[in-house]
C-alpha cells in the first residue's frame, strides 16, 4: 500500500472525532451534540478535496457520503441551538430574578421545542444509520489512497472565496442593527474558519492566529444570535395579564444586550475587513504553493 496522503491522515483524525461524539450526541449529551456537529462540519470541509482526487471514490458515492454528513449537521443544528438557548435562559434567570416568571414561561416553550427537535434527531438518525455512515467514511480512510492531485490549489480557491464572503458580509452588515445581516457575518466567519483550520492541519499554511480570532468573533456573534432566538420565543408567549409586564421587561433586557453586542461588532468591523484581506493576500498564495 502506498504512503497515506496528507488528506487521508486528516480524514482519519476528523473521522475519529466524529465517531467519538456521535453516539453520545444521539443520547442527548449536550457537549457531545456540539462536538459532533463541529466534527461533521470539519468532515464536510475536507470531503470535497478528498473526493476530487484522481483515483478517489466515484462522484456518485462521494455525493452520497457528503449529503449524509450534511444531513447529520442539519439534524444536530437545531438541537444545539436550543441547548444554547436553555443555557442563556439559565443565565438570565440568575441575572434578572425580577423577571423569573417571564423566563419560566419562555423556558417552557423552548423545552417543548427542544424535546421535539431531539426526538426528530433520534427518529431520523438511528444508531444503526449513524454506524453505517461512520463505516462508509471509515472505508474511505482505509482504502488505497488516490494519487495526490492539486488539492492545495482547490483549498486555496475555497479559502479565497470564503475570505471574500466574509468581507462582503461585513460590508453588507453596515452600521445599523440588522439581526439577519449579523447572522450572515457569523456564518461567513465560520466558513472561513473551517477552511483555515484545514489549511493549518494539512500544514499548507500557518493559520492558528487567524482561526483564534475568527473563533472569538463567532462566539460574540453566536451569543448575539442566541439572545435573538430567546427574544423570538418571548414573542410567542401568550400575554397573560399577570405576566405582561415581566415579558415586556425581558424583551427590553434582551434588546439592550443585543445592541450592546452589536456596538462591540461595530468596533471590530475594520479589523475583520483587514483580516479577510490578509487571508487573500498572504494565506491563499501559501496554500496554493505546491
Amino acid at each position: 500500500m502506498s504512503p497515506r496522503s496528507v488528506l487521508h491522515r486528516v480524514l482519519v483524525r476528523r473521522l475519529d472525532a466524529f465517531e467519538k461524539h456521535l453516539r453520545p450526541a444521539l443520547e442527548s449529551d449536550v457537549t457531545a451534540v456540539h462536538q459532533a456537529r463541529v466534527a461533521s462540519r470539519r468532515l464536510r470541509e475536507l470531503l470535497p478535496l478528498l473526493l476530487s482526487e484522481a483515483g478517489g471514490p466515484s462522484a456518485a458515492e462521494g455525493a452520497r457520503v457528503s449529503r449524509a454528513v450534511r444531513a447529520v449537521t442539519r439534524l444536530l443544528g437545531p438541537v444545539r441551538e436550543l441547548d444554547v438557548t436553555l443555557g442563556l435562559l439559565d443565565e438570565l434567570d440568575h441575572a434578572e430574578p425580577a423577571l423569573a416568571v417571564a423566563i419560566s414561561e419562555v423556558r417552557t416553550l423552548v423545552a417543548a421545542e427542544h424535546d421535539a427537535r431531539r426526538q426528530r434527531l433520534q427518529r431520523e438518525l438511528s444508531r444503526r444509520e449513524a454506524a453505517r455512515l461512520v463505516s462508509r467514511l471509515r472505508a474511505l480512510s482505509e482504502g488505497e489512497p488516490p494519487t495526490p492531485t492539486h488539492w492545495r490549489e482547490r483549498l486555496a480557491e475555497r479559502t479565497r472565496r470564503r475570505a471574500v464572503g466574509l468581507h462582503d458580509a461585513v460590508d453588507d452588515a453596515g452600521m445599523l442593527y440588522d439581526p439577519e445581516r449579523l447572522h450572515a457575518v457569523r456564518i461567513a466567519a465560520k466558513k472561513l474558519r473551517y477552511a483555515l483550520e484545514l489549511a493549518g492541519e494539512t500544514r499548507a499554511a500557518g493559520t492558528a492566529a487567524l482561526v483564534t480570532r475568527l473563533k472569538a468573533l463567532q462566539d460574540e456573534l453566536g451569543h448575539l444570535h442566541g439572545l435573538q432566538i430567546v427574544a423570538g420565543f418571548v414573542t410567542q408567549v401568550p400575554p397573560a395579564a399577570g405576566h405582561r409586564a415581566a415579558l415586556e421587561g425581558l424583551a427590553v433586557v434582551l434588546d439592550t444586550q443585543c445592541r450592546g453586542l452589536h456596538a462591540g461588532f461595530l468596533d471590530e468591523r475594520g479589523e475583520l475587513g483587514a483580516l479577510a484581506g490578509r487571508v487573500r493576500e498572504r494565506v491563499v498564495p501559501r496554500v496554493a504553493r505546491e
